[in-house]
C-alpha cells in the first residue's frame, strides 16, 4: 500500500531531487535544512505550514480575511453566476445515481479543495 504523504512531504521530496536547479538571491545553490532552504551564504527561506516557499523579494499580501470569504458566499449563494456549475453538479450526481440502482438510496460526496462548502451545502440543499 501506498504512503499518503502530506503535501509538505512530497513538496519535500521534489526539492530533494531538484535542489541543484534552485539559487536564490546571491544565485548559490541551496540545500534542505528540515522545511528550509538555505544557501552558503545563509539567505534561508522556510516552508509555509501548507508546504510552499515563497522565492520572490516582492512582499504578497494573501491572506485570506473573513471579509473576503463572507463576501465570496454571498456572491456564489446570491448571484446566478455558478448556476449552470450547480446545475451540473446536480445532474451527475442523479446520473450517478441512477447508473448504480440506488436513485433514492443515500449517498457520500467529497467536497476536497472546491472552497468553504457552498457548492456542497447548494448541491444538498437541492437534493432534499
Amino acid at each position: 500500500m501506498t504512503e499518503l504523504k502530506s503535501k509538505k512531504d512530497r513538496t519535500q521530496d521534489w526539492l530533494q531531487a531538484h535542489l541543484g536547479h534552485l539559487s536564490l538571491r546571491c544565485h548559490q545553490a541551496l540545500s534542505l535544512e528540515g522545511y528550509s532552504l538555505v544557501c552558503p551564504q545563509g539567505h534561508r527561506v522556510d516552508s509555509h505550514k501548507q508546504g510552499t516557499y515563497f522565492l520572490s523579494n516582492k512582499s504578497v499580501d494573501d491572506h485570506y480575511d473573513r471579509q473576503l470569504f463572507q463576501a465570496r458566499r454571498r456572491f456564489i449563494q446570491e448571484s446566478a453566476y455558478y448556476a449552470p456549475l450547480q446545475d451540473l453538479l446536480n445532474q451527475l450526481v442523479s446520473d450517478h445515481q441512477a447508473s448504480l440502482g440506488h436513485s433514492n438510496s443515500p449517498y457520500r460526496i467529497l467536497d476536497a479543495g472546491s472552497g468553504e462548502g457552498s457548492h456542497l451545502a447548494w448541491l444538498f440543499s437541492s437534493r432534499l
